[in-house]
């Protein structure tokens, strides 16, 4: 393992991908990318979205982790982002010309990706995490690595969510009842969690969710609890509406938190990332984007969001204002 290994971590749609791709990019690092997804991973359908406490006995997912920090994680989808599933067509599938049709863009996609990133493989790994959120503390004991973990306004987070939900599937997951959201039935089953975090706030669960709330839910648990205890042990939060309003200062503290030797220069910072919406593809992106997700909600909405907030405690954010209206989460 090439020195100490280095961590981009936080909720989806928090701008980890964009990070990940202006960092590994302006210092020739090897990205690799979301290593703990269960669909693209098999080995890490036992680690994903875990909470593991500091001193926790855990060989199978330190041995894991060794192949991710080492670069040796052999699966198509941290080195290329494609999930394997969708490259492997049945003959029944092929049949329609649409499918074929969309066949073929996946593979011209495959073929981009490939050059952009596996060719890299010699190059130092820089990994990026949304399951690990509650893992970063194990991580830090096991495996000294530079941690950058980003924070994204909840509101903004939810809102992509079910656009993203919405685009894919044409239905947003369901918070109640026998098909309740995967990660959070997960949360509410892991008993040690609820001892350590999760028990004072328990009767949230009992509710009814809306979509949501439930998301809202999803970003308390996996956001207040690593923000506190990055802070608390002198780690380093960043805050995605900082990195948008001023990137040459918010990139420049990245690039001395990670030991790296380039700052990325505003063409390379500038760029859309996979993950962005269609409006920052088309490079209008401004400090708007801060302010846009408001337009998705009513009042009724924001005041959902808010009351989940309150509810955790959250001292970071409101659900009424974009910016941050404080940069340290208290104690929870």
């Amino acid at each position: 393992m090439e020195s100490n290994p280095l961590v981009i971590a936080g909720s989806g749609r928090s701008g980890t991908t964009w990070v990940l791709d202006v960092l590994a990019e302006t210092n020739n690092l090897r990205p690799v990318f979301e290593p703990l997804n269960p669909f693209g991973v098999n080995e890490a359908r036992s680690f994903c979205n875990c909470y593991v406490r500091e001193n926790a006995y855990e060989p199978e997912l330190k041995c894991f982790m060794e192949k991710v920090f080492n670069g040796e994680l052999n699966y198509l989808w941290p080195n290329t982002r494609m999930i394997p599933a969708k490259m492997r067509p049945s003959i029944s599938q092929m049949t329609s010309w649409d499918y074929n049709y969309t066949l073929l863009s996946r593979y011209k996609k495959f073929f981009i990706r490939y050059f952009n990133y596996a060719r890299k493989k010699s190059f130092r790994p820089i990994t990026k995490f949304t399951r690990a959120n509650l893992m970063l503390d194990w991580l830090a004991a096991n495996f000294n690595p530079r941690i950058i973990f980003l924070v994204r306004h909840p509101g903004a987070v939810v809102a992509s969510k079910i656009a993203a939900a919405k685009t894919k599937g044409g239905a947003v997951w369901d918070f109640n009842g026998p098909n309740q959201e995967r990660i959070l039935f997960q949360y509410k089953q892991n008993e040690q969690l609820k001892k350590d975090y999760l028990g004072k706030y328990y009767e949230i669960f009992l509710e009814e969710l809306s979509p949501i709330a439930g998301y809202t839910l999803i970003w308390c648990i996996e956001n207040i609890l690593p923000i506190y205890n990055q802070q608390k042990r002198k780690r380093y939060v960043f805050f995605y509406e900082d990195i948008v309003k001023d990137p040459e200062k918010e990139f420049g503290c990245m690039v001395k938190v990670l030991s790296l030797e380039r700052k990325p220069d505003n063409s390379i910072v500038i760029r859309p990332s996979q993950q962005a919406s269609q409006e920052m593809r088309n490079r209008s992106f401004k400090e708007n984007q801060l302010t846009r997700w408001m337009k998705s909600f009513n009042q009724e909405q924001l005041g959902e969001i808010d009351k989940i907030l309150k509810f955790f405690k959250v001292t970071t954010y409101n659900a009424y204002e974009p910016m941050p209206v404080s940069r340290t989460q208290d104690f929870i």
